[in-house]
């Protein structure tokens, strides 16, 4: 039987992945961060605060320490329970504890320097708390529990040891948590607006990869319909041919099935981004190949002209170059619904610098229709497509790209409305 996760199971694992979420965020930042705090405490203790600071600053270093692995532990655990969470929950909370009492620490201290210590020490964690704890709510509850006694012991310390009076000490206290009050409906707010943004993006891309599911099937299915096409049109004539002509049918046949399993498995090789063994090919019997196959494909009045360079050969992988160049054969021919000529050419780059010199450069061209420059901007994007919907997947173009780019070349593109394409595959020789 299989198991459907419940409401309850998705949010405590939403409440994971947010906590989770602030220790990778700050994963960069906390060299940097831990190095400011101890130049702060160093700062400290020359200017005469108490010696109980550099105690508070060793626990909070070990606790922040022993965090990050304790927070690493729960990240790597293939199923993650609520009792871990709650640990890790209060391993945050004795972390800022652990900061918040350098800042209480500082308070009580009889000196200037002490006092200003404490303030920007309870600025600084409140400032953390709105901009990095806001991620989760379970942290900014911790965060706002924290500041909010830390600023009242903070004060109580400053208005101790100034030698403030109890009317001064009162105020002091109410204005606290007047500015407490509103530091926590920020935070509140903030990691409420998180919360519903990241719930609109969860639901955001469930809605795109559904689309993308919905868009690649409805392509595939009209590739293997042109595959297809070609079997049937060649059984409908194998019944008009005595049997000693039936030989090239038969083959072509073959070969549209065989294209069909090329078909499925470019589309692996870009889902799992990994390119298949190369082999030495010449490409003037390569494009004799492609030309059988091409005028299956292409109308009456499109045509074909494919150029190669007398000995011309390179290693590549046949199967996913053939795909490539018929899904840009396949593009031109749809910029021409009037008709007109498709050019492909294959030659040896001659001039250039030493990276480019020697590269083959295969060009499929085109008469057609053109594209905008915007169109053009994301041409090679993966499902963007000019085509009618149901004509095209909008994965043929990046598709070409990452096969060149696993080839160790590049493609290139070039168009504009009116004057056709061009389409440049410069892979190394």
């Amino acid at each position: 039987m299989m198991y459907s996760p419940t409401q309850a199971d998705r949010k405590f694992r939403r409440r994971v992945s947010d906590f989770l979420a602030i220790e990778q965020d700050q994963a960069p930042e906390r060299p940097l961060r831990l190095g400011l705090i101890a130049l702060g405490v160093t700062l400290m203790l020359v200017y005469e605060a108490p010696i109980t600071v550099a105690i508070v600053a060793a626990i909070y270093f070990a606790a922040d320490l022993t965090y990050i692995g304790h927070a690493r532990r729960v990240a790597q655990a293939q199923h993650v329970t609520r009792p871990m969470l709650t640990k890790l929950l209060a391993h945050h909370a004795i972390t800022i504890v652990a900061f918040t009492a350098l800042a209480v620490v500082n308070a009580f201290w009889p000196s200037q320097t002490a006092a200003w210590s404490a303030v920007i020490l309870m600025f600084g964690q409140a400032l953390n708390c709105i901009g990095n704890d806001t991620r989760s709510m379970d942290a900014t509850l911790i965060g706002l529990v924290v500041v909010g006694a830390g600023a009242q012991m903070t004060a109580f310390g400053l208005g101790l040891a100034g030698g403030f009076s109890d009317s001064d000490r009162i105020f002091l206290h109410i204005a606290v948590a007047l500015i407490t009050v509103f530091f926590s409906r920020v935070a509140l707010a903030t990691a409420s607006a998180r919360a519903r943004l990241a719930a609109r993006t969860e639901e955001l891309l469930h809605a795109q990869k559904g689309e993308a599911v919905g868009r690649l099937t409805s392509g595939i299915a009209h590739d293997f319909n042109n595959l297809l096409t070609v079997m049937r049109g060649n059984i409908d004539l194998l019944g008009e041919l005595p049997e000693d002509e039936r030989a090239p049918l038969l083959r072509e046949i073959g070969d549209a099935t065989e294209r069909g399993g090329r078909l499925v498995g470019q589309l692996l090789a870009t889902s799992r981004r990994k390119s298949h063994d190369p082999e030495l090919i010449a490409i003037d019997e390569f494009f004799a190949s492609l030309l059988t196959f091409s005028r299956r494909v292409l109308p009456a009045n499109v045509a074909l002209d494919l150029e190669a360079e007398p000995r011309l050969s390179m290693r590549i992988d046949s199967a996913q170059l053939e795909a490539a160049l018929l899904n840009l054969i396949v593009n031109a021919k749809d910029a021409m619904p009037n008709g007109g000529i498709i050019t492909v050419e294959a030659r040896r780059l001659s001039s250039g610098d030493a990276e480019t010199l020697g590269e083959i450069m295969i060009s499929v061209s085109d008469n057609g229709s053109g594209m905008s420059a915007d169109v053009l901007r994301h041409a090679t994007e993966a499902f963007v497509t000019t085509k009618p919907e149901g004509k095209g997947t909008g994965l043929g173009l990046s598709m070409v790209r990452t096969f060149a780019e696993q080839a160790g070349g590049r493609f290139e593109l070039e168009s504009s409305e009116g004057k056709g394409t061009t389409a440049r595959l410069r892979l190394r020789g």
